[in-house]
């Protein structure tokens, strides 16, 4: 059974895959938009969120070098199973031994759907649409981010935080319900061996796991040191979430038919590690900061699509190239979030980690020009 028709990959297996990534993303965005907000009210400092991301990130790392065969199926379920537990727990009560719990869940937990969705959807019969493909993979995670967060905040402001975790752990039951008719494979792979496998395009994901870092992390968490409100945080990741939904499809698209991926990567790379620097600049001042945190959002999500098809375009199999940018990302995620905890912890202010991150960005589209991979 193919996974998608090239001809027609808006059909089929499509269909069941894309709606099992929108049901899952709509409970995810809605149950933990506002979950760190909710540790630092519960007397948890932020660096404690550093650790966090570290513990999670470090999990998917050790998970993707030690393990080596699975049915993509089985991944789903286990995945979204482990998620309504975890949400259950933060409903149910708190301790403060509790984040790193949940940090450790969640890290099997990204592991096991990632790998099993990612591998799914990216192996088409042909590239005629990856790029576009790539967009539509990317451009629904602003979209709900856009409508989700704001009501999160007010059912937060409203009736607490427990009511939020509880109806996302109600909500990751769909998901969960979808996976039963998910395409089912199965992967073997070597994770050592897949990340090893093309030198040269191993150290540009590594780079592309530190400006992921700031999207996933560096903003997230610095943006509490200014709001600390529900439903402000909310309207703020809605704002975020505006960024370049339409733009990302239609010059993904553009791409395609050019075959030129250089016309976008350059100036998109440059541009993000342009904005990144600035958001280190303007750290100190509210209302800069979140101008250039939209500025970053719209250029990410427009860079993203770029990034993830220029792996696919320089490995022949797709579960190596899944396996290969999954264990580059997360080490270049845990580094990021290791730099940010030492500056912060030593100059107390973000600046730092920001500039650090813009600049190891800028190393993104040297090495894809030294390299002469597009």
């Amino acid at each position: 059974m193919k996974i998608m028709d090239g001809k027609r990959w808006y059909s089929g297996d499509f269909v069941k895959l894309y709606s099992l990534h929108a049901s899952f993303l709509a409970a995810d965005a809605f149950a933990w938009s506002l979950g760190f907000l909710y540790f630092i009210k519960q007397g948890i400092p932020i660096t404690w969120l550093f650790i966090f991301a570290m513990v999670q990130f470090g999990t998917v790392y050790l998970l993707l070098l030690n393990t080596h065969r699975f049915s993509t199926r089985g991944m789903f379920i286990y995945s979204f199973s482990i998620r309504v537990l975890a949400l259950a727990l933060l409903g149910s009560f708190f301790t403060p031994a509790l984040v790193y719990i949940i940090a450790l869940l969640q890290g099997t937990t990204i592991f096991a759907y990632w790998i099993a969705f990612n591998v799914l959807y990216f192996r088409l019969p042909n590239t005629n649409d990856r790029a576009f493909l790539s967009s539509l993979y990317f451009a629904i995670i602003p979209f709900l981010g856009m409508l989700l967060p704001p009501i999160a905040g007010i059912v937060a402001s409203s009736y607490g935080f427990s009511t939020v975790f509880m109806l996302g752990a109600i909500l990751m039951i769909i998901p969960l319900g979808l996976s039963i008719f998910a395409p089912n494979i199965t992967i073997k792979y070597d994770a050592s061996k897949a990340a090893v496998h093309d030198g040269r395009v191993r150290m540009i994901i590594f780079f592309e796991g530190f400006f992921s870092a700031v999207h996933s992390v560096y903003i997230p968490f610095f943006i509490l040191l200014f709001i600390k409100e529900e439903i402000a945080l909310g309207i703020f990741l809605s704002y975020l979430s505006l960024a370049g939904i339409i733009g990302s499809l239609v010059i993904a698209k553009i791409a395609d038919r050019l075959r030129s991926r250089k016309m976008f990567i350059y100036p998109a790379t440059i541009a993000l590690s342009l904005s990144i620097i600035a958001l280190g600049l303007s750290s100190q001042n509210a209302y800069l900061f979140y101008l250039f945190a939209g500025i970053f959002s719209t250029i990410n999500v427009i860079a993203a699509p770029f990034c993830i098809t220029l792996v696919f375009d320089n490995y022949k199999n797709v579960t190596a190239a899944v396996i290969a940018r999954e264990t580059m990302l997360a080490l270049g995620r845990i580094t990021a979030t290791m730099i940010a905890l030492a500056t912060f912890v030593v100059f107390k202010i973000p600046a730092v980690a920001f500039i650090i991150a813009g600049m190891a960005t800028l190393l993104y589209p040297y090495l894809v020009w030294k390299h002469r991979l597009y």
